[in-house]
């Protein structure tokens, strides 16, 4: 069985088989796993907005190439009754039979008060020594306050004695669970289970060296213990958890010292959807990151991004928008880059988007949107087709290969 419940016959070369032509080269179409018609030209949007900062980023047809309709994202669209929440129910497979437009909205409308989109953002954080070292210095300052708040109130002198102490472990226990939780996480023994879906549907993983397969296990483990993963409308089954950490770690896993943080909820749709998050007979999209809310996956379009040979990752795409985001903007810029490597950066995406657009890129036309998806598109051709990205465009593929630590090209 796949995650998807479909028989596979044992001895057979296990593809996820979806109906009807999924052509993306020819066609200019993002992989949906469903059967789509018709053609799109990239070049035919008009009078829309270009894709405004803050808004939703996702897999969409050509036709939609120059941008999003709405820059705001998905709450700026009017409640209709028929997308409000029907009841709740969550059990231990955390399958929720809840409008997920409706749970996106309403937490925009909770966030509303936070001024800082860059604090709301999926972040990638750096932790290593200094880290836990300012974090002792810190609970030893609170417990030095501590001591001397007790003794200048004339406090029994037994007091500041027993309870300096606990305040400066308070503090820094504060400061460290994060860390302390995701040590025991890791140091756990990885699950059977997972390690067979790592087999069978992870290649990445399947060419890695023991100790950096047993790395890969910890950072999968970690992640699905911190992230929140919600099926609507359709199970979460352990192999499907597998596949959405494994594209979150793969991409950041030349950077041992960078973790996710601050994710938002992860939604697992059983078919790809509409702007409006529903499962229509004409879906849009394979995945989507609404900024401070959700990032939503087709539950078949992620399976079928393991399976597939050509340059589709909804995974990788929709996670290299996190990356992109975490400074609380969409612009193709990755996090972490100083202002010269940062202006680097920008002019290299600016040359690609123009290639692009001339039809002179060996990137999916889906990149022709703009900057931000030229990046997450790149990012997907980085990783399924590295040494073409690498034959036909060795700056950008320079470029990736730096930033993230990784050398695909240069793998088995």
């Amino acid at each position: 069985m796949d995650p998807d419940g479909r028989q596979v016959l044992a001895g057979r070369r296990r593809l996820l088989l979806v109906r009807g032509p999924c052509r993306r080269h020819a066609q200019g179409r993002r992989h949906l796993g469903l059967a789509r018609g018709g053609r799109g030209d990239a070049d035919q949007a008009s009078g829309r907005p270009r894709g405004g900062r803050g808004g939703p980023r996702g897999h969409r047809p050509a036709r939609e190439a120059q941008g999003f309709r709405r820059p705001q994202g998905a709450g700026a669209r009017r409640h209709g009754p028929r997308r409000r929440a029907e009841g709740l129910r969550e059990g231990q497979d955390r399958a929720l039979q809840i409008s997920a437009l409706g749970r996106v909205r309403r937490r925009a409308a909770e966030d509303g008060h936070r001024q800082d989109p860059a604090l709301q953002a999926a972040r990638l954080i750096t932790w290593n020594r200094v880290d836990g070292l300012l974090a002792a210095a810190v609970a030893v300052a609170a417990a030095v306050v501590a001591f001397s708040l007790l003794w200048e109130i004339g406090a029994p002198p037994v007091a500041p004695v027993a309870l300096a102490p606990l305040v400066g472990a308070g503090v820094g226990w504060v400061l460290l669970r994060r860390s302390l939780r995701r040590r025991r996480v890791a140091a756990r023994e990885f699950p059977e289970p997972w390690r067979r879906a790592l087999e069978r549907y992870v290649r990445y993983y399947m060419v890695l060296s023991p100790e950096d397969r047993a790395r890969f296990e910890r950072d999968v483990a970690v992640f699905i213990d911190d992230a929140e993963i919600t099926g609507v409308n359709t199970t979460v089954t352990d192999d499907v958890r597998v596949l959405v950490a494994s594209s979150a770690v793969m991409l950041v896993f030349g950077r041992p010292s960078w973790e996710y943080s601050d994710l938002p909820e992860i939604l697992i749709y059983p078919k790809p959807f509409d702007e409006d998050f529903r499962c229509t007979s004409h879906p849009e999209f394979a995945g989507m990151v609404v900024p401070r809310n959700a990032l939503v996956l087709s539950r078949p379009a992620l399976v079928s991004s393991f399976r597939r040979e050509e340059p589709f990752h909804v995974g990788l795409h929709e996670f290299a928008h996190v990356v992109d985001f975490e400074d609380g903007q969409f612009d193709g810029v990755p996090r972490g880059l100083g202002l010269p490597a940062r202006r680097r950066w920008q002019r290299l995406i600016e040359r690609e988007l123009v290639r692009a657009r001339r039809g002179e890129s060996a990137l999916d036309e889906y990149a022709r949107t703009n900057e931000v998806e030229l990046f997450a598109v790149a990012v997907e051709s980085f990783f399924k087709d590295p040494r073409r990205l690498r034959a036909r465009h060795g700056e950008l593929y320079d470029a990736l290969r730096e930033y993230l630590n990784q050398d695909p090209a240069g793998r088995p």
